[in-house]
């Protein structure tokens, strides 16, 4: 499966797919509840990577997000502008990290923090998705689920996007548990910002365009 992640050579070759794919495509129009959403937010293989807890990592997961599904919905709706969105998503990654602790309660069992980020992100990927739930204003802000569908693509251009005064170098093989912390969240996140208003698409457009035709 992963060998069929393409890897963009330059960012001429990137703003262009990126572009024609962003002309057709049509964001996915679901009709769920507040508890399908939770449910089916993250999948099964994503929990797999988290064994030997006392406590499902699926359980900790959905009981955390059901708690706070009306406050993040509420939350969304200040977010107006990248800046805001930023602040939104850690603020929940954050919150899941310290339920995970305090349910895992062994330094060890602790949630890292790209799966936490990548596991807010896909819950309010298909909230924007969901038909009641979805506010259209925001997707604009939204933000990108790493993994490795997303990070392969961008390995070879990444060090064009970025604003640092050093070198990025993303592994063949990265995958959510790559993005370990905040300041590097920022900078894969600020070069899909630069990537995707280049291609005239929304940047949560990039992270369809890298799960499509991929599973």
């Amino acid at each position: 499966m992963l060998n069929n992640i393409a890897e963009f050579k330059s960012v001429e070759e990137a703003v262009s797919v990126l572009n024609s794919f962003g002309k057709v495509f049509k964001f996915p129009r679901k009709s769920l509840s507040k508890e399908e959403i939770v449910k089916n937010s993250v999948a099964s293989n994503i929990f797999r990577a988290f064994q030997h807890l006392d406590k499902a990592p699926s359980i900790i997961y959905r009981q955390w997000a059901l708690e706070n599904f009306e406050l993040i919905l509420s939350d969304l709706k200040a977010v107006n502008s990248h800046s805001d969105y930023y602040k939104f998503i850690q603020h929940y990654a954050d919150s899941l990290l310290q339920r995970w602790a305090d349910e895992t309660l062994k330094p060890g069992n602790y949630l890292m923090y790209g799966p936490a980020m990548k596991m807010v992100n896909l819950l309010i990927k298909l909230i924007q998705v969901s038909e009641g739930f979805k506010q259209e204003d925001k997707v604009r802000y939204q933000q990108v689920p790493f993994d490795s569908f997303s990070l392969r693509p961008i390995r070879l251009i990444i060090n064009e996007l970025i604003n640092v005064n050093y070198k990025i170098v993303i592994p063949i093989n990265a995958s959510m548990g790559f993005v370990n912390t905040p300041q590097l969240y920022n900078i894969l996140m600020d070069a899909i910002y630069k990537l995707t208003k280049l291609a005239k698409i929304v940047p949560i457009k990039y992270d369809y365009w890298c799960w499509e035709d991929k599973h």
